[in-house]
């Protein structure tokens, strides 16, 4: 049985893409669900959130100090 019996490459291109693309919004979710520890197929993964959110918050809100205009 070949590849190609019925169906056609589109079929595992839009396949693969659809894939990726879950694999991407999941690992997209695990980045803002801000969980200090992961464990998933073997792998372990632990993250300083502390300093993450610091750094989120530096993002939304500048210091205030820059907007100053001094002549």
């Amino acid at each position: 049985m070949a590849l190609d019996d019925g169906v056609n490459g589109m079929f595992y291109l839009s396949a693969l893409t659809l894939i990726c693309g879950i694999f991407s919004l999941a690992i997209r979710f695990c980045y803002r669900s801000k969980c200090k520890t992961c464990e998933c197929c073997g792998f372990k993964i632990t993250r300083d959130i502390e300093t993450e959110k610091e750094e989120d918050l530096s993002i939304i809100q500048p210091n205030k100090s820059d907007d100053k205009i001094t002549a």
